[in-house]
């Protein structure tokens, strides 16, 4: 299905198990529940609705997660590379030990989410809600977390070398 045209499509369920996506659009479908995609390189995944997905190890690497709806969803040892979550809602989202290098979460709300371990090298966090999230071991050097609310955060053991914390809300 590389390329397919898949806009506002209800795959609710649906096991993509071994489904190959890449640069497939997904704009505003329904992947919730069971969309356990291997392989989202570069896909349009705007607006998507994938809450509560299971989506451990895929590669979602450069993909546009734009204004997705990710809360509750399991993202463990994903590869997010370079990929784009501008404005995304991660609520509760497990991103434990996911490569989050590059990543652009600009705006995005991640209250909540687990990014134990995640690497987050050079990643962009730009007025991202950070709220009550867990950071423990997660190397955010380099990362940009101007204006970012990391009310209540645990960010023990954490790598914060040439991070950007200007204005960013560590109470």
């Amino acid at each position: 299905m590389r390329g397919a045209n898949l806009r506002g499509t209800n795959l609710r369920g649906v096991n993509l198990s071994n489904a190959i996506l890449i640069g497939t659009d997904l704009t505003r479908a329904d992947l919730s529940l069971l969309a356990r995609g291997r392989d989202y390189h570069r896909s349009d995944l705007s607006n998507a609705n994938m809450r509560s997905s299971t989506l451990r190890l895929a590669d979602l690497s450069g993909a546009n997660l734009n204004g997705a709806f990710l809360d509750g969803a399991n993202l463990r040892m994903c590869d997010l590379e370079h990929a784009d979550l501008v404005a995304a809602s991660l609520v509760g989202a497990s991103l434990l030990g996911a490569d989050l290098s590059h990543t652009n979460f600009n705006l995005a709300n991640l209250d909540k989410a687990n990014l134990d371990r995640a690497i987050c090298t050079g990643g962009n966090f730009v007025e991202a809600t950070l709220r009550n999230a867990s950071l423990m071991g997660a190397d955010l050097s380099r990362t940009d977390l101007h204006d970012a609310d990391l009310t209540r955060a645990e960010m023990f053991q954490s790598n914060l070398k040439s991070a950007n914390l200007t204005d960013a809300v560590l109470e």
